[in-house]
Order: structure tokens, then C-alpha cells, then sequence
């Protein structure tokens, strides 16, 4: 059935507020949608290409000459035809990504909004699905458009550096850090896959995670036969008390903290997982450990 209108519910907090300071209260409104969704035709059975005709027009129906939008419209809209891309072709969401960036380009205002919603909706720690290789389009497409203002760039241009460095396929940049003994060190990775974990040793996803890696019999070989590096990096020296905090880190680990490495790195959780090979190649990348441990073992063994 044709969506024609969207009903997003929003919670308007009222000040309701006497002379005794009572709670507020709140109350409901609508708005419409931008653009009627498409659905998708009944004759295209194949669940994959049912995703693929979603995704190539889903944006058939949305005006790209109007000045501006309703952001909240807006970023439904993009949530919505984000969710056909866990199954559609990744060819076919690179190229319609190609096509529609081409028509935002010639408003950038519009482009401003729409990458406003493509943060939201791929790139932020509250986003139900990551899509580095989409977002990174964005963030090239509003970085070059000499329309746009410097200042507004600025964050996605740090963005843009950070997740460059970071994609899967691509190289790991070298960086430095102070190990537990205070020594300066560069990184350098000496085995056939590296392991390295941004974390902070009081968050307590990052325990979880040394004891899940710690505890691994396999990983625990590897490390002694050589064939495998663990960093554990606190990306930031804000506490100076880490060196102790890590002082029964596993030794065969190469444990430290990093001034550069958030400025490098595109860390959105703590703990973040990377594995690399002996080129230094991303070959995984933020994964919860389990999946980061069961990689290992299917790469090695």
C-alpha cells in the first residue's frame, strides 16, 4: 500500500509551569510526509531485487528544486531507504548513491540537509546500521561543493580524514604511543594479523572484552606462536593514572595510550576493534569481540 502521508510523532514539551513549578506536560503533532514512498511491483518477486528497486527509486518522487526541507521529514526519508541496503547489491547502492549526490550538488542547501540525515542515519553511535562507503560519498560531495560555507565543513572534513583511514581495504596510517613503561613507540605490527582494541580500562564493555580475549585458548596460541599482534590502545592520556590501570594486562600484549589516535581513527565506541594483516590492510573493522575472535580463527586456521 502507497505511504502518501507520514505520521511523525513529536513530543512538544510545554512549560506549564505556576508559581509551584509543576512537571510539564507535552502534547502531539503531526507532519506530512516530503514525498509519496514508492512500492515496489508486485511482478519483482526476488527479495534481493525487490531491495535493488527500492533503493534505485526510492527518491523518484522528491522534489530537488525546492530551497529547503523539514529536517525531520527529511531524515525519516533517508532512514527509511537506508534500510533496503543490508540486502540490496552493494554495486547498485554505490551507483544510485553516485546519481542522487549528482542532483544534490546543484543545491547545496539541500546537499547540507541531506547529509545532516545521512550522519544520522549511518554514521552516528545511534544509527541502526553503519554504511561507511555510502557516508563517505556525502561527506566528499559537501567537502568540494565551493557553494557551501568553510565553517559548516569543517566537522565532516574530520570525519571524512578519519574514516579514509579507516575503511575496510584500505591501509592503516602509522601512529605512536606511550607504552605501559612510559617508552614512546611507533606501531608497528610484527605478525600475520593484528588485533589492536581503542578502549579505556575503566569502561566496562572494554573488561568484557579483555576477558573474552584473554580467556581465548586460540588467541592465546597464536600470540605465542607469533602468528598474531594484540594492541590494546587508550586512544587519549586524559588519565594519568592508565599505567596502572593496565599493569595486568596480559605481557604478550602490546598495551599504551595514544595522543593522536582520535584524531586519526574513526572511533565512534569504546572499545573499537580493528584487524589488520601483516600489509597493514583493514581486513575488520567495529565488530563486537566475539566476531573480532571468531575472524582470527577462520583467517589462521
Amino acid at each position: 500500500m502507497k505511504i502518501k502521508t507520514l505520521f511523525i510523532s513529536i513530543m512538544l514539551i510545554c512549560a506549564m509551569g505556576n508559581l509551584n513549578a509543576q512537571e510539564s506536560q507535552s502534547e502531539p503533532i503531526t507532519l506530512s510526509a516530503l514525498f509519496e514512498y514508492p512500492t515496489v511491483p508486485e511482478d519483482i518477486e526476488d527479495w534481493t531485487e525487490r531491495n535493488n528497486w527500492l533503493i534505485e527509486n526510492f527518491w523518484n518522487n522528491f522534489d530537488f528544486k525546492q530551497k529547503s526541507v523539514g529536517q525531520i521529514q527529511l531524515n525519516h526519508a533517508f532512514k527509511t531507504w537506508t534500510v533496503p541496503m543490508r540486502f540490496a547489491n552493494k554495486d547498485i547502492v554505490m551507483k544510485t548513491t553516485d546519481k542522487l549526490l549528482s542532483k544534490l550538488s546543484k543545491n547545496p542547501t539541500i546537499l547540507y540537509q541531506f547529509t545532516k540525515s545521512a550522519e544520522e542515519a549511518l554514521y552516528s553511535p545511534k544509527s541502526e546500521i553503519w554504511v561507511d562507503e555510502v557516508y563517505v560519498k556525502f561527506l566528499e560531495a559537501i567537502t568540494k561543493n565551493k557553494k557551501i560555507d568553510e565553517i559548516r565543513k569543517i566537522r565532516y572534513k574530520d570525519q571524512l580524514n578519519k574514516l579514509n583511514n579507516s575503511l575496510i581495504g584500505n591501509t592503516i596510517p602509522d601512529f605512536s604511543y606511550i607504552n605501559r613503561n612510559g617508552e614512546s613507540m611507533n606501531f608497528k605490527p610484527t605478525a600475520q594479523y593484528t588485533i589492536i582494541e581503542f578502549g579505556h580500562p575503566d569502561c566496562t564493555d572494554c573488561k568484557i572484552s579483555k576477558i573474552h580475549l584473554e580467556s581465548d585458548v586460540v588467541i592465546g596460541r597464536l600470540l605465542s606462536e607469533g602468528k598474531l599482534n594484540v594492541f590494546y590502545i587508550i586512544p587519549d592520556l586524559d588519565n594519568d593514572d592508565w599505567q596502572n590501570m593496565v599493569a595486568d594486562y596480559p605481557a604478550n600484549w602490546k598495551v599504551g595510550a595514544s595522543e593522536e589516535a582520535e584524531d586519526i581513527f574513526d572511533i565512534r565506541l569504546s572499545p573499537t576493534f580493528y584487524i589488520i594483516d601483516t600489509d597493514k590492510k583493514i581486513i575488520l573493522k567495529n565488530a563486537p569481540v566475539e566476531e573480532v575472535i571468531q575472524t582470527i580463527k577462520n583467517l589462521v586456521e
